[in-house]
């Protein structure tokens, strides 16, 4: 008679535990929660190809009955590090897992303020993301530098602009050691970022804080005005053009200006703020001499092409530094509509030949487009 063993789960679950990942194992540890403490104590430094180990998936997902349910256990790993240099604390902070961040810093062994290999802290994560709770925690404590640079010289200032995070952008500028200033790798400030992307809430906080420079430029001379104006936010544009200060007709590098970059962009509503303003060139040319209406020609800029028309002042027919104008531009890339609004005008030449001796009706031809090509051999 053949003899019966008793099989025992647990040494089998044991066993199973011994091949899976961390991702694994955490299932495993919901679903036979009398076994997880011995399966973490067991497995804790065990680290998938990523480098993350069951701490880093503890804090990840918020588990704050296991995490609490160790606390008990002389455990180590607490602050081991991903293959980013990621601890357990900075996945809690860039997911919002509050409880689970204020268990981690009260344990001696995790260090507060590490920086991964981007150079980026717990803060910096928090911040971006726009964990208000886990912010302040980290923002009161003495070994935390709140103004600290990644290795790109993005500060949780910078990240919290750029993200749109008011509430974060708050709490740091009210800080004396915060440089409300700081730029990035590319010379951009907390409040360039903002502009860029929209951020009304945050530029207009910005503003308010003394120190900030809303001239700066970056490396490619761009200013926060010229963000705003490129990206086409109105409103933003109407608040930096309110400052006394303002400088409503900058050059970045290739000699654009904000009513460049929101013309070339067709920004109808930037490009009527800023013609309104008597500081603000029509005709100003970039470093190859392409106006702000060349660049909607250019585009195809249908709306901002006919409101440039309607300034007093504009230029209809000026010459870049190849002999080109905003017709000859227009007619090459095929854009109908704007070649029809040109040619009717009195002050637009259709026989013009640029350096290169190149007629528009040469240009049309070799952009393809029949109709214009028609249209242009009827006025010649």
């Amino acid at each position: 008679m053949a003899c019966k063993h008793r099989i025992n789960f647990n040494h089998v679950i044991l066993f199973v535990a011994e091949y899976l990942n961390p991702h694994s194992l955490l299932a495993l540890f919901h679903a036979t929660p009398s076994l997880a403490n011995r399966l973490i104590l067991r497995h804790a430094l065990h680290q998938n190809r990523a480098g993350l180990s069951i701490f880093h998936l503890i804090a990840q997902e918020g588990e704050e009955n296991i995490l609490n349910s160790l606390l008990t256990h002389n455990v180590i790993g607490w602050d081991v590090r991903d293959h980013n240099g990621r601890t357990p604390l900075s996945h809690a902070a860039q997911n919002g897992h509050s409880t689970v961040a204020h268990i981690l810093l009260r344990n001696a062994g995790v260090e507060a303020d590490a920086r991964d290999d981007f150079g980026r802290t717990a803060l910096s994560y928090a911040a971006e993301n726009g964990h208000e709770e886990i912010t302040a925690l980290l923002m009161d404590r003495n070994d935390v530098l709140v103004d600290s640079k990644d290795v790109l010289s993005r500060t949780p200032l910078l990240f919290a602009s750029s993200s749109g995070r008011y509430n974060i952008v708050r709490l740091l500028v009210a800080r004396k050691d915060v440089k409300a200033d700081s730029k990035d790798h590319r010379g951009l400030t907390s409040l360039s970022h903002a502009a860029w992307n929209g951020h009304e809430e945050v530029v207009s906080m910005l503003l308010e804080r003394k120190g900030v420079d809303i001239n700066s430029r970056d490396e490619a001379g761009y200013t926060p005005l010229s963000w705003a104006a490129e990206r086409g936010h109105a409103t933003v544009v109407r608040m930096l053009l309110e400052q006394p200060d303002i400088d409503a007709d900058s050059r970045g590098r290739i000699g654009q200006s904000p009513l460049s970059h929101a013309a070339g962009n067709g920004h109808a509503e930037v490009v009527r703020l800023l013609l309104q303003r008597g500081d603000v060139n029509p005709n100003s040319k970039d470093f190859r001499g392409e106006t702000p209406l060349a660049w909607a020609a250019a585009a195809g800029r249908t709306d901002v092409v006919r409101i440039l028309l309607e300034e007093a002042g504009v230029d209809a027919d000026p010459r870049d530094d190849l002999g080109r104008t905003p017709l000859s531009l227009a007619a090459w890339r095929g854009f109908e509509a704007v070649v029809k609004m040109l040619v009717q005008r009195d002050d637009v030449r259709v026989d013009s030949i640029d350096l290169t001796g190149r007629t528009l009706l040469s240009r049309a031809k070799a952009g393809g487009n029949e109709t214009i090509v028609k249209l242009l051999s009827s006025c010649i």
